[in-house]
């Protein structure tokens, strides 16, 4: 051994070369939460343009063009008049992120990527209950079916907080 390889060991306690368990363990959950936030910053686009062309078509109405005569201030007209007639797309949007959220981390856990297996996860779990699809085939199947009624579940709770809050919907059955 070198001079500077003893000193190495000296100061951290092992050998430089070796590798440690940590630098072997598969992709855990920060993965997960990495992937998941680059999947949504590039697909975030859809709300970007959804906003847009709301308030395009909103800022062309009479009661935002009335504030605007009398002399409200731009921060008043988005607060007071655009922002809550986009708030129930904005809702729908989220809610149905939410629910590629969990279609994509199931599907990173399954795919190994995701989700480390001692950590319960749905992905996880349809992986594991393949290797017993035909003696078992519960096992694999209840995981699958409890992540198809989560996003459904969303996205039926999305379109029923739209249908709430939306102004223009409002006395309408």
């Amino acid at each position: 051994m070198s001079g500077m390889a003893r000193a190495a060991v000296s100061l951290h306690g092992k050998n430089p070369v070796q590798r440690s368990s940590r630098d072997t363990q598969p992709p855990g959950n920060c993965n997960v939460v990495f992937h998941i936030l680059v999947h949504r910053t590039t697909a975030d686009d859809q709300g970007i343009r959804m906003v847009n062309g709301l308030v395009v078509s909103l800022r062309e109405n009479d009661y935002v063009v009335a504030a605007n005569l009398i002399g409200q201030k731009q921060s008043v007209i988005m607060f007071k008049h655009l922002l809550p007639n986009c708030f129930a797309s904005l809702i729908v949007i989220f809610t149905m992120n939410l629910g590629t959220a969990v279609m994509l981390e199931a599907t990173l856990s399954y795919l190994g990527v995701g989700i480390v297996p001692p950590t319960p996860a749905w992905g996880v779990m349809v992986s594991e209950g393949y290797k017993y699809l035909f003696n078992q085939p519960l096992i694999a199947i209840l995981p699958g079916i409890c992540i198809m009624l989560v996003v459904i579940a969303f996205n039926i709770a999305g379109d029923a907080l739209r249908d709430a809050l939306d102004p223009r919907l409002r006395g309408k059955l």
